[in-house]
């Protein structure tokens, strides 16, 4: 029993190691763990050729908005301050002025001129200059429209010079234009101050006058609508091109400052007679100015960025 058992152990022992001196059966190596793919990657193998060009497009797009939310250094600089003295300018630029200067100084004469100054003719003379003095500023008004929205739209075609200027008969529709413009941003100024903000009505009237006036104007020229002031464009704008708005602001209150001190000087130096004569072209110029700035913020915020042409230039260099 004990060989059979020591024999059944030799055999078990050599098959045992007869087993191991078998070549090793071959077996699937275990998965390998992917490689991490970024999100662009797995994108872009998913995406078709004609769904990744369309989003270079995209991102070009983006970049080009990005790009021109920076106003270029000449956009309220270049033929802005000295576009009511080209030759094209001129003849409105002095229409403007007298205009201007005989509705100012028709009071200014006319209280203060010689002769004896009874209660009774004090009276009539007030009465007769007042009506006088509305009817002039009316006319100049209606006058006043219709050349600066012609400035407007003419600069914001990207173009340097006005071929036509508009006459009196033709103010009367765009003077509600601007008489919505300011009776809406003004209103909404006061209405704020009304509900219990920090300013009173007058100053809040003013402070909406200067920040809406631009936008409600351009929004209602841009719906070709008086009663519409809200335009999706131009209000987007705001925010696309802020730092064009920011500048638009600086450079327009900067210049209102300048002509303010001016008449301040004037005044204090001549009286109210040199105050009343300098008041004239300074309004004249500070209206054409004006709209001319906001022709070329709108001219910008429609997609301008190229330089404007110099002909004359060109033309020599020819």
């Amino acid at each position: 029993m004990s060989d059979e058992s020591g024999l059944g152990m030799g055999q078990g022992d050599g098959d045992d190691i007869y087993a191991l001196r078998e070549e090793p059966t071959s077996r699937p190596l275990p998965p390998s763990r992917p490689a991490p793919v970024s999100e662009d990657e797995s994108a872009a193998k998913r995406d078709s050729p004609e769904e990744r060009a369309a989003r270079k497009e995209e991102l070009e797009r983006l970049a080009q908005e990005a790009a021109r939310s920076a106003p270029p250094a000449w956009l309220y600089f270049r033929r802005t301050f000295s576009f009511p003295f080209q030759v094209s300018s001129l003849v409105c630029t002095v229409s403007m002025s007298l205009w201007a200067l005989v509705a100012l100084g028709l009071p200014v004469s006319t209280l203060f001129g010689p002769g004896p100054q009874t209660e009774e003719r004090m009276a009539w003379t007030i009465i007769m200059v007042v009506s006088g003095q509305i009817v002039l500023l009316i006319l100049w008004f209606l006058l006043g429209s219709s050349v600066a929205l012609t400035i407007l739209r003419d600069t914001s075609y990207d173009n340097d010079n006005v071929e036509r200027w508009p006459g009196l008969s033709e103010g009367f529709g765009d003077a509600f234009f601007l008489i919505a413009s300011v009776l809406i941003s003004a209103g909404l100024g006061a209405l704020v101050a009304k509900l219990g903000g920090p300013l009173s009505v007058p100053m809040a009237s003013g402070l909406g006058l200067v920040l809406l006036f631009p936008i409600i104007l351009l929004s209602m020229l841009e719906t070709n609508s008086p009663i519409n002031p809200f335009s999706l464009a131009v209000w987007q704008s705001v925010v696309a091109s802020w730092r064009a708005w920011a500048m638009f602001y600086l450079v327009t209150l900067l210049g209102g400052a300048a002509m303010v001190a001016v008449f301040t000087i004037v005044a204090r130096q001549f009286h109210l007679v040199g105050g009343c004569l300098v008041a004239g072209p300074l309004a004249a110029l500070g209206w054409m100015i004006y709209f001319r700035l906001l022709g070329r913020l709108a001219w910008f915020c429609a997609g301008g960025t190229a330089e404007p042409n110099q002909p004359d230039e060109d033309e020599a260099r020819q």
